[in-house]
């Protein structure tokens, strides 16, 4: 059993993007989430506090495994 290999071009004017066009693939429009603006900047807001606190634990868990063994 032998394995073909397909070359693809993915070039902007190769045969592949020929099909994507043709398939609608490729488009101008863009993803929406269904949101407001607001309420998207407010889910992307940064906060280090939960990291932090994750990174604190982590070695407290060092500490206390150290610790024991």
């Amino acid at each position: 059993m032998s394995a073909q290999t397909v070359i693809r071009d993915y070039s902007l004017v190769g045969p592949e993007a020929k099909q994507a066009v043709a398939a609608g693939l490729a488009s101008a429009r863009w993803y929406a989430p269904p949101i407001t603006r607001a309420e998207l900047k407010e889910l992307m807001r940064r906060d280090d506090g939960p990291a932090i606190r994750d990174t604190l634990i982590w070695f407290a868990a060092f500490i206390v495994s150290a610790g024991l063994g």
